[in-house]
């Protein structure tokens, strides 16, 4: 299915949930939306359910517009983040429910949840009821119920949150291999941005209701909008800058770095004059012999360690690979992996 936002809006009183959001996402593809709380992730899934309506704006699925069709007529799977599993059910009663609501079959209702139960691994657990379940196997029943009404769009609204970091890993697994089995249209919402980077095909960053930036996970990732986004998507550094003209041509002066840096190693964004702020990912942080900056801090991350050096008046992450961290060094980076930004203070 092929899912398009024109321009989308919803108010609730004078709150403004979502505030004109144009996006499309392509038929099999995984979108996963990233913001903080309140940025309307949740309330984006709400409207393409059919639960809220829009105060502006489209919702087309295939081209087709759906403002008013009902929930029921959408051929849209929702997971909710705690998983609202009917306590009094078992396993089984759980993943046909839907279908009962459709008045499906008795035996096609069988054959849909062991086919549905043999994909997630559930076979041998058909007859408990959620309390008997651990929160994975919750997960996988929940996902199952919300697949058993053979949707073309898949609604998650952050359906790992209550796993424990491995757990979410293998899930996050599961249900891209899935997803990708089935061809479904699949729309992700998360506050992690390693499971968007992870899963997504496309991302969108939404902040106060608003759509700050969409694109592929790595263009996001290196190439931000605005600092906001950059601090979004994991570690960074931020040092003050300023923009100098040598023999006539631009360049980058960076607080804390001796040397001007010329403005063909570099990509501004749009509308920078004088002040700037310059930003660095850890990973795009070199260590050199020397004794510019002091070892202040050192943490381990995934076979590597995020070591803090304090440079002047700044403190810098460099992302370090290897068992040993100097204690003092000089600092560098490739100026081609530089974010510069408007100085918006």
């Amino acid at each position: 299915m092929r899912v398009e936002l024109q321009g989308l809006s919803k108010l609730y009183g004078k709150v403004v949930a979502l505030d004109r959001v144009t996006l499309t996402v392509e038929p099999g593809e995984i979108l996963c939306l990233l913001g903080p709380s309140g940025s309307g992730k949740t309330t984006l899934l709400l409207l393409l359910a059919g639960l809220e309506r829009p105060t502006a704006g489209e919702v087309r699925f295939n081209g087709a517009v759906v403002n008013s069709l009902p929930p029921r007529d959408r051929a849209v799977g929702f997971l909710f983040q705690n998983y609202a599993l009917y306590p009094n059910m078992s396993v089984r009663e759980n993943i046909a429910f839907p279908l009962r609501l459709k008045g499906v079959s008795k035996k096609e209702r069988e054959r849909t949840v062991l086919e549905l139960a043999e994909m997630l691994d559930l076979r041998g657990l058909l007859e408990r009821r959620p309390s008997e379940l651990s929160g994975g196997q919750q997960q996988r029943v929940a996902l199952a119920r919300a697949l058993a009404r053979q949707p073309r769009l898949l609604l998650l609204d952050e359906p790992l949150s209550n796993l424990d970091p491995i757990l979410r890993r293998s899930a996050r697994e599961e249900i891209r291999l899935l997803q990708r089995r089935m061809g479904l249209t699949t729309i992700w919402v998360t506050h992690d941005q390693d499971e968007a980077m992870t899963v997504a095909d496309k991302l969108a960053v939404l902040k106060e209701g608003r759509l700050v930036q969409y694109g592929s996970p790595l263009d996001v990732y290196n190439r931000p909008v605005d600092p906001f986004v950059a601090e979004l998507m994991g570690p960074i550094n931020f040092l003050p800058g300023s923009l100098l003209s040598i023999d006539g041509s631009p360049a980058l002066k960076v607080d804390g770095w001796p040397a001007p840096i010329p403005q063909w190693a570099w990509q501004p964004t749009d509308g920078i004059e004088g002040h700037c702020l310059v930003a660095v990912r850890p990973e795009n942080v070199r260590l050199l012999p020397g004794s510019d900056a002091r070892l202040v801090d050192v943490r381990p991350s995934r076979g590597a360690h995020i070591a803090t050096y304090r440079l002047g008046p700044h403190l810098i992450r460099v992302l370090v690979v290897g068992k040993v961290v100097p204690p003092e060094a000089c600092l560098s980076f490739d100026p081609g992996s530089l974010m510069v930004f408007p100085d918006r203070s």
